[in-house]
């Protein structure tokens, strides 16, 4: 089924008898409808292109807004992902994400999203990526009102600085 797109609609309905094709009502016109498609969310948290504090234990949050206006219950589907990539790297690290395996998934009501000491863990220096998806419910059904099917851009950060080799190295013999 293709969606119908955003903008005012009329609609009518007939009633028909379904064995003799034989029309048993007018034609009755409801009010017009005005169909809106809503917006992903926008992440705020953490930046993209940031590097995140180590922190002991592992605490980092993650943070949405809604852009929806039409649905009463909306459910969200956190992915991040480690983006493996080779030290000489010149691609989009978005590919990267789309290309490699979640790292870890969840399903929430929240706007936020608490990654824990329970969770599995980050490791420093190791670049992540990040996105949420939004699904209208209508009970247990989905309801495809939002435009690029309810992703989120997806936002990069590296978890800690990396490790570096040592600067300057002295030693003196006596």
């Amino acid at each position: 089924a293709i969606p119908l797109m955003e903008g005012i609609y009329t609609f009518s309905v007939e009633v028909m008898d379904a064995l003799t094709n034989k029309l048993l009502s007018k034609s009755e016109q409801l009010p017009p409808v005005w169909l809106i498609v809503n917006d992903p969310p926008l992440l705020t948290l953490p930046g993209n292109l940031s590097t995140q504090k180590l922190q002991n234990p592992q605490n980092l949050l993650f943070q949405w807004m809604p852009r929806h206006r039409q649905a009463n219950t909306v459910e969200y589907e956190f992915t991040l992902t480690e983006l493996l990539m080779p030290a000489n790297f010149q691609g989009n690290p978005q590919n990267l994400f789309l290309s490699q395996p979640p790292y870890y998934r969840a399903k929430t009501l929240n706007t936020t999203l608490l990654y824990g000491p329970t969770l599995p863990p980050l490791i420093p220096g190791r670049t992540y990526g990040f996105r949420v998806r939004a699904k209208a419910k209508q009970g247990f059904e989905d309801i495809g009102i939002f435009r690029n099917d309810g992703y989120s851009e997806i936002f990069i950060f590296q978890y800690g600085e990396k490790n570096r080799a040592p600067r300057i190295i002295s030693a003196k013999w006596d």
